[in-house]
């Protein structure tokens, strides 16, 4: 059934995109989930929802984004509305060879989408037309509106900026259609059709549940609520979060109390602990798996909005699981690597950290993954701390299984090259002895070893420096590169 949906929307090279009677409601068939630019699809009895990746905005489908609020947005973000087709074929790719990696691990898959397609847009829908995106972006008179001026400074803008990062440059022509096509052949508009995704993002589910998640709701929604759509909201939230709910008997008295009286339930209560642990359990199996593979995400892969919930029917019983998205950050090593990069590697391991644990930065901590769970199954003060020791457990075995794979499995050790696996186990020596104290013995034996190995000659550097410049980093997980 899902199959056929996928087939159908893949067959012609179609690009959908919102319209202004497409609902945003949870759980709509066709649903412009609040707060993002995506449509999602949600078959009736089916456990997969299948994603339109990005169709546009109401208004104006595309624009162009330099700067919000002062500050420049991610490069993905500048095509305000729509995606970039060479970072689509960037996310499939290193999305894929991620979750084929973690299959080889662990034996199951990995909660993340998979990527059906890519159709390039060459025209945009305008007032009941389609126009040709070059001049959709350069003819006022199209594109309409006081934006435009601001959409074409941001065009230049943007224009710079992707061919500083690139080095791709085309002829300097004269012209308004110049800057256009320049902007469009950095850019190249595309959408893509992808399956497994979750519209139930972390951070909007906690929003959610808050005491005035009602109130946020509908007033996102832009509609007037009773006491019936405040309950069943409530009712279809706490449903997806816990698999199996019951609702809670009795006169209703206000959302917060509804929400309250609901976990109070025994049985929704014992739920909600068990998949609390769970879910922490898998963050940690996913973060471990991802780190134990020299790969980051510059916290893309683990950002609150990019990572949903969803309720799967799994060995005759509904489970809950986390599903990983928006994978264009998602950095792995490539096969010609012959070392870890780690001065390189260390911010976008960072960000993933600060956005799961929040560790090093507690103020941050209500943004984070971990932080939205608490929001979400609010756990006791036992419960937390269990947690906190399982995440640590877990995350260590799920680092050390993908050393210990990388060692013997023939298909996972074929993504890297002999000489990098040769040198798998000396960033994590050099981690353990620079944090042990590095005497002159010490640093005598790694200089030795880096020369021996054929490293670069800056190579002990770099290393140290890494080390040194995140040292909070290594002193709280220093533990997952012990022996």
């Amino acid at each position: 059934y899902e199959r056929r949906i996928l087939e159908l929307l893949s067959r012609d090279a179609r690009v959908y995109w919102v319209a202004d009677s497409t609902g945003s409601a949870i759980n709509s068939l066709i649903e412009y989930p609040l707060t993002t630019v995506v449509l999602v699809i949600k078959p009736p009895g089916s456990q997969y929802e299948l994603e339109l990746k990005r169709a546009g905005r109401r208004g104006n489908p595309l624009s162009v984004v330099y700067k919000r609020n002062g500050n420049r947005v991610p490069a993905s973000h500048r095509l305000d509305g729509g995606s970039m087709q060479w970072l689509l074929r960037y996310e499939a790719s290193s999305a894929s060879r991620m979750s084929f990696m973690y299959r080889l691990i662990h034996g199951e898959d990995a909660s993340m989408p998979a990527y059906v397609s890519r159709n390039t847009v060459y025209r945009v829908p305008l007032n009941g037309h389609e126009v040709p995106s070059f001049r959709y972006f350069t003819d006022p008179r199209v594109f309409g509106g006081a934006s435009f001026d601001q959409m074409r400074v941001a065009m230049k803008d943007a224009v710079e900026a992707l061919k500083k990062e690139e080095g791709q440059y085309l002829p300097q022509l004269p012209g308004d259609m110049a800057l256009t096509s320049e902007f469009l052949s950095h850019v190249a508009p595309s959408q893509a059709v992808l399956c497994g995704t979750s519209s139930f993002r972390l951070d909007k589910v906690a929003t959610y549940l808050a005491a005035d998640g009602a109130d946020t709701y509908f007033s996102w929604l832009q509609k007037a609520y009773t006491v019936h759509d405040a309950k069943q909201f409530a009712d279809e939230i706490l449903d997806e979060v816990l698999g199996v709910y019951e609702a809670p008997d009795g006169p209703y008295d206000g959302y917060q109390n509804y929400l309250e009286a609901a976990f109070a339930i025994p049985e929704n209560r014992r739920r909600a602990d068990e998949i609390f642990i769970a879910l922490v359990k898998q963050m940690a199996t996913f973060w471990g798996t991802m780190l134990g593979v020299r790969g980051h995400s510059r916290g893309e892969s683990f950002v609150a909005r990019n990572v949903g919930l969803r309720s799967v029917w799994e060995a005759g019983q509904w489970r809950v699981k986390l599903i990983f998205m928006d994978h264009d950050g998602l950095v792995l090593p490539e096969h010609e690597h012959g070392h870890f990069f780690a001065q390189n590697a260390m911010p976008g391991i960072l960000l993933d950290e600060r956005h799961i644990w929040g560790r090093a930065r507690p103020k941050l901590f209500p943004s984070t993954l971990l932080g939205c769970l608490h929001k979400i199954y609010r756990p006791g003060p036992a419960l937390k701390r269990k947690a906190t020791l399982l995440a640590d457990r877990e995350l260590k075995a799920a680092y050390k299984k993908s050393q210990a794979e990388l060692q013997t499995n023939a298909k996972l050790r074929a993504f890297f090259s002999k000489v990098f696996l040769s040198r798998l186990f000396d960033w994590d020596e050099f981690v353990v002895g620079y944090l042990n104290g590095r005497d002159d013995k010490w640093e005598s034996k790694m200089k030795r070893m880096f020369r021996e190995k054929g490293y670069d000659a800056h190579q002990y550097d770099d290393y140290a420096q890494a080390v040194e410049k995140n040292k909070g980093f290594f002193e709280r997980n220093g533990f997952l590169f012990e022996r």
